[in-house]
């Protein structure tokens, strides 16, 4: 804006906003007035004029945080405004100002609770126990991108072999690729001729409104090792 004492009518605004390189900026972003153009992280708007009596002119940048943004780092937005204004005899007086705004990455919400286990008493386990894996996955009325969950079996000690893997359970307001009844990809990692681990690549997960989850489970057999204490991980 003028200077408090000023009411002159600012001329050939250009309103630059730079973001940081791990947002991408996103086509809804918007302005109240003007032309609005946007190169890699910048979104410029122009005006030919604005007068006290207008109203505020008003832009909005939405953007996409990446994948490598870091959590808890404080980054910044700067805009930058040029103008220019007339006094009374008629010249012109070229003005900039600049501004930056600190931004704060959070953590993603998501959460991951403690595997339970059904099929026998654990962590004590014998050889052919099939014991079932479940792990909730949590989203908390955002966004997750990327997600991939991945259960890690013994291949130490009691060995186990994966019969099944699967998502089990989808609340209603979860919008994802992932489907009550997908199934993991199973592989072999510790050479035992049996598959360790399941992997689930969902993708992007949203949470509509309020607190969604999808439930992942792997159904597995202790298949050699003899008895003994067995610790799985998702």
């Amino acid at each position: 804006s003028h200077l408090s004492l000023s009411d002159a009518t600012a001329y050939y605004l250009n309103v630059t906003n730079t973001v940081p390189s791990y947002l991408t900026i996103a086509s809804t972003s918007s302005t109240s007035a003007g032309s609005l153009t946007t190169s890699g992280n910048t979104l410029t708007v122009t005006l030919a004029s604005l007068s006290q009596t207008d109203a505020t002119l008003t832009i909005c940048v939405d953007g996409t945080v990446a994948n490598s943004a870091t959590a808890a780092s404080l980054q910044a937005i700067t805009s930058s405004l040029k103008y220019g204004s007339s006094d009374c005899s008629g010249s012109f007086h070229p003005t900039t100002l600049s501004v930056s705004t600190p931004v704060s990455i959070r953590d993603i919400d998501i959460g991951i609770n403690a595997t339970t286990c059904q099929g026998k008493t654990t962590p004590f386990v014998r050889v052919g126990d099939l014991i079932t894996f479940t792990n909730n996955i949590t989203v908390y009325g955002t966004t997750v991108k990327s997600l991939s969950v991945t259960f890690n079996l013994p291949t130490t000690g009691p060995i186990m072999e994966i019969v099944n893997s699967s998502v089990v359970a989808e609340s209603s307001n979860i919008v994802s690729s992932a489907n009550v009844g997908d199934s993991g990809v199973n592989s072999d990692t510790g050479g035992s001729s049996g598959n360790d681990q399941s992997v689930f690549t969902v993708g992007d997960v949203t949470a509509t409104s309020g607190v969604g989850f999808i439930a992942f489970q792997v159904i597995a057999k202790v298949s050699s090792g003899g008895d003994g204490q067995t610790s799985p991980s998702a």
